[in-house]
């Protein structure tokens, strides 16, 4: 512990803290703090500047204006926010459409937790209820292995985010929806096939 400085852990992180590895129970979960909100994921400037002759050679390839192109991969990979202000794209998904010069759900091609879908069964959720959730912080606060919440898992997963905060004397509630085209499509396409 001395020799240690800085640890970063990424991914459902959130179960750490509940008992899984009891050796980790002092982590300082970032996940909805605002100095971090664009910590994981390219923002709009960063985008066009770092890729911009990605995005020449894509648009001379396509034959689209710039202007189209950047609000196709708006569509496509940009969305996931923890503060509902700033959003940021998808990195994995970013590089592999520049690398193949086409839309395609890279991220979530890259591996569906089954286990997820069987939670949904098994807690019968309404898999219709998935747009525009409104859900109270609390929600990210309380991760129980074995009564695992849905709508917090999915968020965890990234496969929600935050839309919208709302602030009031008795709290904070958040609003859930999908980020972005990639995530939304592929993701109704295997859960309508899986029920």
């Amino acid at each position: 512990d001395q020799y240690v400085r800085f640890v970063f852990l990424t991914g459902v992180s959130k179960f750490s803290q509940v008992s899984v590895f009891s050796d980790l129970n002092n982590l300082n979960d970032i996940t909805l703090s605002p100095q971090y909100a664009i910590l994981l994921g390219y923002t709009q400037e960063e985008l066009e500047r770092y890729f911009d002759e990605y995005l020449v050679a894509c648009c001379k390839e396509t034959g689209v204006t710039s202007e189209q192109l950047l609000s196709d991969i708006r569509e496509w990979y940009n969305g996931y926010s923890w503060n509902a202000k700033d959003t940021v794209y998808n990195p994995f998904s970013i590089l592999n459409f520049f690398s193949k010069q086409e839309f395609g759900n890279y991220w979530f091609a890259t591996g569906t937790p089954t286990f997820l879908f069987k939670l949904i069964k098994q807690t019968k959720t309404d898999i219709t209820r998935f747009d525009r959730k409104q859900v109270s912080k609390i929600l990210f606060d309380s991760y129980d292995i074995e009564n695992m919440n849905v709508f917090a898992l999915l968020f965890q997963t990234g496969y929600l985010t935050i839309t919208d905060v709302y602030k009031d004397n008795y709290g904070i509630e958040y609003t859930l929806d999908y980020p972005n085209r990639e995530v939304k499509e592929a993701f109704l396409t295997y859960l309508f096939e899986e029920f």
